[in-house]
């Protein structure tokens, strides 16, 4: 990443606490869960994501891809290395793979759809 400057975007969350929680709409939990948790809308032109993250150092990462072929072949990718958990998102589901699953021999790659 030399030469590239991230994009600074400021944090407002002064701003966020200074206001009274009453001003805030209560909603249940369950009712939160289903309009943001499963609520989760992917772009069209989008694949799957996949978040990896090391179990050993914490560091995580994330692909987006537009092609399933591409992502099969990270899905294999991954399914190399050590200590790494990974976390498939498509338009349909969402599937975390633990690193003991594939550690110990198990096929756990399937073709994305």
């Amino acid at each position: 990443m030399s030469g590239k400057r991230s994009k600074y975007f400021p944090n407002n969350w002064k701003k966020y606490a200074e206001i009274d929680s009453s001003d805030f709409t209560a909603i249940e939990f369950d009712e939160f869960m289903d309009w943001k948790v499963y609520g989760y809308e992917i772009p069209s032109n989008i694949c799957c994501l996949i978040r990896e993250r090391n179990a050993t150092t914490g560091k995580v990462k994330e692909h987006v891809y537009q092609r399933p072929s591409a992502a099969d072949k990270k899905i294999k990718q991954l399914t190399l290395q050590p200590h790494v958990e990974f976390t498939v998102c498509t338009e349909h589901t969402i599937v975390t793979v633990p690193p003991e699953t594939y550690e110990n021999g198990d096929e756990t790659s399937q073709a994305i759809n």
